[in-house]
Order: structure tokens, then sequence, then C-alpha cells
């Protein structure tokens, strides 16, 4: 033996105190003249590491403490268990962890997330069976994918959304396995196909709205619910400035300048102005819609408790507060006025011309094309009387609009049914579509045709990469996205 010394080690606290270990450690001489270390010291491997400050246990329940909850907030839940800590040394313990090793899943689910939202996205690879994250990549490109298939044993299923570049990546990496179309995406892509319909028929959507003076109109107890949101919609300085716009556009597109050319002359992105060429009018901006909005529980029951002749903006405003409403009186107030039949309000809230009181009327707002799609897609069960008289004079003002729901119905039909004989005969009838969006959606379903079939033949979707996703996004919101993208890759992998 060549000498003795203590070392202090801090272990997990006892009864809201904290604890420190005094060991004392033998140091030992080597007899052998030929061994390079002269002096050696007796080890604890399983109370302490090697030149480590802290016992094994309270080693593994600090990187746990980082692995769950993060530096900052798991610095301050280890200060409450009198455990002194700082947020970069749970940092440093969660990045000494060895990387998880990335397993061959037999069904592979890819999708993208957001590292930086609108400038940098990774890819997430999902064991769908055992709903699991089996890796991160920095990237979502196709070479990224195929990179990291041609090093794991190939999966049997890839379940992929409508993306081209992973598309591409499962081919080159995994030429084998079947790709499968996510469902869902699928059903989204045929709601934009049916609101790139509507954009182009904006008259249609203007005659959803009861004109000034119609006989049927509601009675003075009904509130006018054919609008889908009760909000009064943009200033009319920000409406003329877009309608200038729209006029500009529309002047140089007579002119024969070039999508490319009028976005540039404009000061547009070019799918804005493709949207105006295509608008057979100027497309108004949809309402914003409000938590007192038509179709919303607040909204549903406001009108009906005005219906029923409480008509007093107070009493309405406490009666919502009661069923969890957290708006405030006046918002309440700002709803039920274009309800009100004539010159009834008082006070402050009465428009005035100078001394008389003016009428305060309600203009209706026709729906925008992605609330059109709601009205057009939802089932007729499921609508208000005056929800659907408004799709009625929808499909009434265009029959386009009817020809494209038809074809767009049948394909959601078969998507709900999973119908793996009827997809051919669609594509068929879709192809031969007088819309042309209906063509150009056949179009792209049938250069991804093996894809969709196959989500037509198995049950796989990309349902749990989704909710894999959220976890992502609720870790990075946890680490204030400042974390690299390895600390998060330990943190999502090791959570389980």
């Amino acid at each position: 033996m060549h000498s003795r010394y203590t070392r202090r080690i801090a272990d997990e606290p006892i009864g809201g105190r904290p604890v420190e270990i005094h060991l004392q450690v033998r140091r030992f001489r080597c007899g052998t003249r030929t061994c390079p270390r002269q002096t050696f010291a007796e080890q604890a491997p399983h109370l302490v590491e090697r030149r480590a400050h802290r016992t094994v246990p309270l080693l593994r329940f600090l990187q746990d403490v980082g692995l769950t909850i993060g530096g900052r907030p798991g610095a301050r839940f280890a200060g409450r268990r009198t455990i002194a800590v700082s947020r970069m040394t749970l940092i440093r313990l969660v990045r000494a962890l060895p990387m998880p090793s990335a397993s061959s899943p037999r069904v592979l689910g890819v999708d993208d997330f957001a590292l930086r939202r609108h400038r940098r996205y990774g890819t997430v690879l999902v064991d769908v069976a055992a709903s699991q994250i089996v890796d991160l990549l920095p990237e979502r490109t196709a070479a990224s994918l195929s990179t990291w298939l041609a090093q794991h044993r190939a999966p049997q299923f890839i379940c992929r959304d409508r993306a081209g570049e992973y598309a591409s990546g499962a081919r080159q990496g995994a030429p084998d396995a079947v790709q499968v179309a996510d469902r869902f995406h699928l059903a989204c892509n045929s709601s934009d196909t049916l609101e790139r319909v509507l954009h182009r028929h904006a008259a249609a959507l203007r005659a959803c709205v009861r004109p000034d003076g119609d006989q049927d109109a509601p009675g003075p107890t009904e509130p006018p619910s054919l609008r889908l949101s009760p909000s009064v919609g943009p200033s009319q300085a920000k409406r003329a400035r877009r309608l200038a716009r729209y006029q500009t556009v529309m002047r140089l597109r007579g002119e024969g300048l070039s999508i490319t050319a009028i976005a540039a002359e404009v000061g547009l992105t070019r799918q804005t102005v493709r949207k105006y060429v295509r608008a057979d009018g100027f497309p108004e901006w949809a309402p914003r819609r409000t938590p007192l909005s038509a179709g919303t529980r607040h909204g549903e029951y406001l009108r009906t408790r005005w219906a029923e002749g409480v008509q007093d903006a107070l009493t309405l405003w406490r009666e919502l507060e009661q069923r969890g409403y957290r708006g405030s009186p006046r918002t309440v107030q700002r709803a039920i006025v274009p309800w009100r039949q004539g010159p009834t309000l008082r006070g402050r809230h009465t428009r005035r011309l100078g001394r008389q009181p003016r009428e305060v009327t309600w203009e209706h707002r026709p729906p925008s094309a992605a609330q059109a799609v709601w009205l057009l897609l939802l089932p007729l069960d499921r609508l208000t009387v005056a929800q659907q008289l408004m799709r009625d004079r929808l499909l009434e003002a265009a029959l386009e609009v009817q020809q494209a729901l038809d074809e767009i119905t049948a394909f959601r039909r078969l998507l709900h049914a999973r119908d793996s004989t009827g997809l051919e005969p669609w594509l068929r009838l879709a192809e031969a579509s007088g819309v042309p969006e209906i063509r150009s959606f056949a179009a792209t379903i049938r250069r991804d045709q093996p894809a969709v079939q196959a989500a037509l033949d198995y049950s796989w979707s990309s349902g749990r990469i989704e909710g894999q996703i959220t976890k992502i996004k609720l870790v990075k919101r946890q680490m204030f996205g400042r974390g690299s993208i390895d600390l998060l890759k330990q943190r999502v992998m090791r959570a389980g």
C-alpha cells in the first residue's frame, strides 16, 4: 500500500437533507518494475464511477431528470429536492449518454418535422408496429432517407405521406419495400382539390348568402345564421389595397404577361397571382373565426338562447361564462349586434349619424372557399337548416362544383371503405372529368398509384407517426428551440 486519501461524493438526499459520502480510498504501489503504472487506487464501481463526484444512483437520477424535463426546469426540480446542479450540467450528462442504436423495423413510418419552422426540417423514422421513434435525420431529402435505408435492414412496409422526396428515397434505398400512402393525407389532398375548384367560382360563393329583401328571410327572433362566422372581417382599407392589386394583376394578364412576370411586377407570390387569375371574381377574405362563431359550442348555445328570447348581452355573457367561456362581455355584445332589428341599441353602442340613431344592419358575407369545402363535405344530418340552404344555393349556382363534389365524395368514400377494387374505375372516371382540377388530382394519384393502392389493401397508416411528431414538438418547446438534433434525439428516443 502506498497511501490513503478521502473522496467526497454527493449522494441522493435523505429526509430533504443533502448527503455527502466521505470514502477513504487506498492507493497501491505496483511491485512489477516493468509496469507503466507506478501507483493505482482502488475503485468502488457500484457506488461511484472513476473520477466522478456523484454516486451512481444520483447520477442516474440526474440523467433521467435531464432526459425527461430538460436543463433549466430540471435544475429547478432538482433544487426543490435539495440537489445542487446547474442546467448545463444536466445537458452535459444527457449528451454524455451513448447514442441509442437505431433498429430495423418491419413497418417503417417516415415523415418530416420542423427543426426551425419554415426554415429547416428534419425526418423522423418510426416503428409503426411498436409506435416508437427509430431515428431522427437532420434533413428531409431523398438522399438522407436512401442512405439510412441502405445502412439498415430493409423494411417490408414504408408508410409515408404524399411527399415526392420520401417516395424517391424509399425507392432508392429499399426498392422491394411496399410503400403505403397515408389515407388522411389523401383525404386532405381531395379537400384541397375541391377548394381549388371553389376558388374559381367566387360568384357561386357569393350566391350562397341570402340577397337583401328576400321574402323567406328569418324572422325578428331568429338570428341570421347563414354565415359561417359572425366576424365583421377585414377593414375596408385592407380590402381596397387587395382589390387594387387584384385589378392590376388582371390588367397585366390581359396584356399577355406570364404568371412569373406579373408576380415580379406586382410584388406577389406566383401562388397568389395564379389564384387571382383562376378566380372568376375578386376573392374575398374569409371572416375571422371566433369562439362565438356558428358551429362552435358557445356559438350554438348563444344562438339557441337568443332564439328563446334572451336578448340581454350581459345575461348571455354570464350564462356563457358558467359554461366555460373566457371572453369578455364586449365580445358577446359585438356578436349579437347583427341580430338586433332596427335602432334598438342604446348608449355608447348605438351608431349615430349626427344626433339620429342609425339602424344597425348586417351584410352577410359569403363563405370562403375553405369554409365552403367544410359545408359541402360535412354530412347533411349535421347541418342546420340555414346551412343546408346555403349548400343548395352553392350547388345550384355552379354545376361544375356539383360534379367535382360527386367525384371527390366518391374518392373519399373509397378511402373510408378501403375498397381495393374501386381505385382503377375511379381513376378512369376522374381522368375523363370535365373539371380540370379533378383531372390534375387524378394524374397525381396515377403517378403514385402503387402506394395509394397499398393504402387500400393494408391497414397501416401514418397516424402513429403524427403522434410521435406531437411528442417531438413538446420536447422542442421544453428546450425553447435551443437544443441541437443530437440532444433532441437523446431525449425523444430514450424517453420511450
